[in-house]
């Protein structure tokens, strides 16, 4: 959850009940069809686009024209119909009501887009009063969608999935990501190597 100060002023109440968003529930089959639709934007601008003028943030840490492109298509489309609901962009940072809001990264796999990697994502979610309640991630160029929505569910491209059953550690797969950049990379990539070594 991000704090509360980086977000500006929280909408009406009228608003908010119209939109059906409470304080102890939100309607999230109606934002799902939301999310999907900002989505369906956000994958269409990526799949007919060039990363454009690269620019670095830190160690490792990129950020293209297209992400920003992005950010601000799907910042609107959200803006439009969710006016109620805050919006928290990797690029253009936060606005609006901080105890309901999205976050969306535009492009999750920055550097592996830049080189023609075609492991990235779009990655959307919704947060209210602290806990994620949705999330919508497409993967455009290796043709997959998944989502979920709190207490019911997660799905890949309209299929239900679900971890494995299995409860014995030599009978799982794990997977270690490299965590080298950003702000703390460099400790998080110790920590993964540490845990690799143990594995």
């Amino acid at each position: 959850a991000q704090d509360g100060s980086r977000f500006c002023q929280s909408p009406s109440l009228v608003i908010r009940r119209a939109l059906g968003i409470s304080m102890s529930t939100l309607d999230t089959a109606r934002l799902l069809v939301v999310a999907h639709d900002a989505m369906d934007k956000a994958v269409n601008l990526l799949m007919r686009s060039q990363a454009g003028d690269i620019q670095t943030k830190g160690d490792r840490d990129l950020v293209t024209d297209v992400e920003v492109a992005i950010e601000h298509l799907v910042r609107d489309h959200l803006a439009e119909h969710t006016p109620d609901v805050g919006f928290l962009g990797e690029e253009t940072g936060a606005v609006g009501d901080p105890s309901v809001y999205w976050v969306l990264d535009p492009v999750d796999g920055t550097a592996n887009f830049v080189h023609g990697v075609p492991m990235c994502a779009v990655a959307l979610g919704l947060v209210h009063d602290g806990q994620p309640v949705l999330g919508v991630i497409d993967t455009p160029f290796l043709s997959h969608r998944y989502w979920a929505t709190k207490g019911n569910g997660a799905f890949r491209d309209g299929d239900l999935i679900a971890v494995s059953r299995s409860t014995a550690l030599e009978n799982s797969m794990i997977a270690l990501s490299d965590y080298g950049s950003g702000e703390g990379g460099t400790a998080r990539t110790r920590a993964s190597a540490k845990l690799d070594r143990a594995l």
